[in-house]
């Protein structure tokens, strides 16, 4: 069974563009939001920007043996060297292989474009996307989302890439989207 995501949205509005103005015309339509999708949502006003997400040495460690994994030569190898660094709902039910849409499509794209990356990886950007509550079965995993951007090999042009890594409230980083590679 694939595990249902319930994600907290968190919508930040300075306060020069009319923060409090926002959250008044906003706050009807976000609840409907909320209703429809099933989704946490909280409004925030911010007196500043907010400041890019700290750049975590767990989440590069993870993202350069992710690279070097996707250019190993031989497929099987290449699967079991990146099943670690994978979140669950991207694995098979056996946990054995790859979820079978992801391998025919993401698993695919990466594979083909990971020699236009450089290892060891260069972050260009980080951008936080929030909290996650990741349920399968009785098994709830809280933690947050953060999409990492990875610049391409000098001489290669291109945008960098997005990988959106789990943050687990307890326990290690894992890629929960690659599909942008």
């Amino acid at each position: 069974m694939k595990p249902f995501i319930r994600r907290t949205l968190m919508i930040v509005v300075p306060l020069s563009l009319g923060g409090a103005a926002f959250f008044a015309s906003s706050l009807r339509a976000a609840r409907a939001a909320q209703i429809a999708a099933g989704e946490e949502i909280t409004l925030i006003e911010a007196a500043a920007p907010l400041a890019e997400a700290a750049r975590d040495e767990r989440a590069v460690a993870l993202l350069n043996n992710f690279i070097k994994a996707l250019q190993l030569p031989d497929e099987a190898a290449r699967v079991q060297a990146c099943l670690p660094l994978l979140h669950r709902s991207l694995l098979a039910d056996d946990k054995r292989d790859i979820e079978a849409t992801t391998k025919k499509f993401a698993w695919t794209k990466a594979v083909k474009n990971a020699a236009n990356y450089a290892a060891p990886i260069e972050i260009t950007r980080l951008r936080a996307k929030g909290t996650l509550t990741l349920e399968e079965g009785d098994h709830p995993e809280r933690g947050r989302a953060e999409d990492y951007f990875i610049a391409k090999k000098a001489g290669i042009s291109g945008l960098a890439a997005s990988i959106t890594l789990f943050f687990p409230e307890n326990g290690a980083p894992k890629i929960l989207y690659f599909g942008s590679l």
